[in-house]
């Protein structure tokens, strides 16, 4: 009897459930998995074929893709440069390798580049499947769960924004290292082979983003349930099955230490007001839930909420830290009453999220980080359908409901997946979305460029002015472009110049924001054929960022001109 046959004998399946088969029933199971699995693929890549038509963004597309150097040749020296040096305030080298391929096949066309998100969604939609059956779930919940990730609203930050590649990625080995090292843990010569597997997709994993990092814990969790079902080849949880982890804890911690040290963080919040940082990422837990539930709908930028007594945000981050302890009380009842399946759902989405909370980002929340964490709460939601189905006694029933409450989540999912993703064709399309549903002041300056470039100079003003209290070193450098744009390189000298006082006293600003402020005093002293200034302004340029080669570039072509 297969294991999709038998999913009605139990709600809380365990992990020793896997029958043994003669060879007919195992090509058979074979040829039935490919038929769901296939479908699986379809439905997620095809939910979103219309990305393929999409553009590259100026929301970081334009500095890990369109004027990144390093991907445009697959050579040694860019390899080098790569694996060697962090970019972008990150040190995820398999990130820029992927783009690196993209190139090499598609040279500079966006098309390749969403081909290549789209069909890895697609990739990890079957991933995922194979992964919930070879930890224990039947078939049926599996797949289910499957197909729900395969529509789930939060992904299409994910998938149609080409510089979050990097989640697509890491959950993609992810899931590789999961399978391979629930693999090592069965008896037999190649349980080495799969353990040196699953550490290898775990370090590609982690350079890719740290945000499954804790990964190794969840393989923890896998031993731990294996050693309460006694599945062969599987002991107590003792010092050799943490010993087996220290390979995994040793990476994960150099490449920690290595991108806190790099990465742009919210020190001040995270350090100097605890409270208030507790409560933002209770305000974060409460939306992440709405948006997992499907009763929000996702956005770009999330305002970083105020709070006060009477003020909702309040209420909203009390029930977000009150949802997180009852998810960690989830946890431990079905540990007691050993429901591997809810165990494993719940620690998965836990530790996927967790880094995220626990991080004190810049960007204290957003939907990409739901990306891998949404495998858990979709995995849950498949159990506790089946489980529930199993109170209706007559079969026939117990099928249609199930097949009815499965296909209305995935409907209604889809369906919000395909009224969020037109917000990502273009970047004005994104910029106009984001600015309507926030305040963020980085959508308000980009939707300005867009007017300044369309010509609509007033309409590029008036959303200037909604930014500039207080003024800050990139507000006097969006003004800059205004006034270059209108044709006053005075003007525009005088703003970049102030935002270069301010950001030479602000801490925490960027090397690239002195650096294009330098460059764009450099473009404007051109105009007005002072090439001495301008030669100089491209030197601070580089200096500031040494990643501008073409500061480095046009100094030197003003330096000939002073010649």
């Amino acid at each position: 009897m297969s294991r999709t046959n038998r999913v009605s004998e139990s709600a809380g399946p365990k992990l020793d459930e896997a029958p043994r088969r003669p060879p007919a029933a195992a090509n058979h199971g074979f040829t039935s998995r490919i038929l769901v699995l296939l479908p699986l693929f379809l439905a997620g890549a095809g939910l979103y074929l219309p990305a393929l038509s999409f553009e590259f963004l100026s929301w970081d597309d334009g500095t890990y893709i369109v004027r990144n150097f390093l991907i445009r040749e697959l050579s040694f020296e860019n390899l080098r440069s790569i694996f060697s040096k962090p970019y972008f305030h990150n040190y995820l080298p398999f990130h820029l390798l992927s783009y690196q391929i993209d190139y090499a096949l598609w040279g500079p066309k966006a098309f390749g580049f969403h081909l290549h998100s789209v069909l890895l969604h697609g990739l990890n939609v079957v991933l995922s499947c194979l992964t919930m059956a070879r930890l224990g779930s039947p078939w049926p919940v599996a797949a289910s769960a499957a197909l729900l990730f395969a529509v789930h609203p939060s992904h299409v930050e994910s998938v149609a924004w080409l510089s979050s590649r990097k989640d697509l990625l890491s959950l993609t080995f992810a899931l590789l290292a999961t399978c391979a090292y629930r693999s090592s843990r069965d008896e037999g010569r190649a349980a080495l082979r799969y353990y040196l597997l699953s550490l290898a997709c775990y370090g590609i994993a982690i350079l890719s983003k740290l945000i499954v990092v804790l990964l190794p814990i969840f393989f923890l969790v896998i031993d731990r349930l294996d050693a309460r079902t006694k599945r062969p080849g599987a002991g107590a949880l003792s010092w050799t099955a943490l010993r087996g982890k220290v390979p995994f804890f040793l990476g994960a911690a150099v490449l920690t230490v290595v991108n806190y040290r790099i990465q742009a963080k919210e020190s001040d919040l995270a350090a100097g007001r605890a409270i208030e940082y507790l409560l933002v990422k209770g305000y974060a837990v409460w939306n992440y839930l709405l948006v997992l539930s499907g009763a929000a709908m996702g956005r770009p930028a999330y305002d970083l909420p105020e709070f006060g007594v009477r003020r909702p945000e309040t209420a909203a981050a009390l029930a977000g830290l009150l949802i997180a302890g009852l998810a960690i009380a989830l946890l431990g009842i079905a540990w007691r009453r050993r429901l591997h399946v809810a165990a494993l759902g719940t620690s998965w989405l836990i530790l996927m999220l967790l880094p995220a909370l626990a991080f004190p980002l810049v960007t204290f929340m957003a939907d990409r980080y739901l990306y891998a964490a949404s495998l858990g709460f979709v995995w849950l939601l498949a159990a506790a359908a089946f489980a529930a189905a199993e109170r209706i006694g007559a079969e026939g029933p117990r099928r249609l409901v199930l097949a009815g409450v499965i296909s209305l989540c995935a409907l209604g999912f889809g369906l919000r997946t395909l009224q969020y993703l037109p917000v990502w064709r273009d970047s004005e399309a994104l910029w106009s979305h984001m600015a309507a549903v926030s305040r963020s002041r980085t959508a308000r300056n980009a939707l300005a460029v867009i007017r300044m470039n369309q010509g609509r100079f007033e309409e590029a003003e008036k959303l200037l002015r909604e930014t500039e209290v207080p003024r800050n070193a990139d507000t006097h450098r969006m003004f800059g472009i205004l006034h270059d744009m209108r044709g006053d390189s005075r003007g525009a000298i005088r703003e970049y110049r102030m935002g270069i006082a301010l950001c030479r006293t602000q801490p925490g600003c960027m090397p690239e924001l002195l650096g294009a402020l330098y460059f764009n005093t450099g473009v404007a002293a051109w105009k007005l054929r002072d090439y001495r200034a301008s030669a100089e302004a491209y030197e601070e340029a580089y200096r500031a960022d040494p990643d501008n080669i073409e500061a480095r570039a046009w100094a030197a072509k003003a330096r000939r001109l002073i010649r």
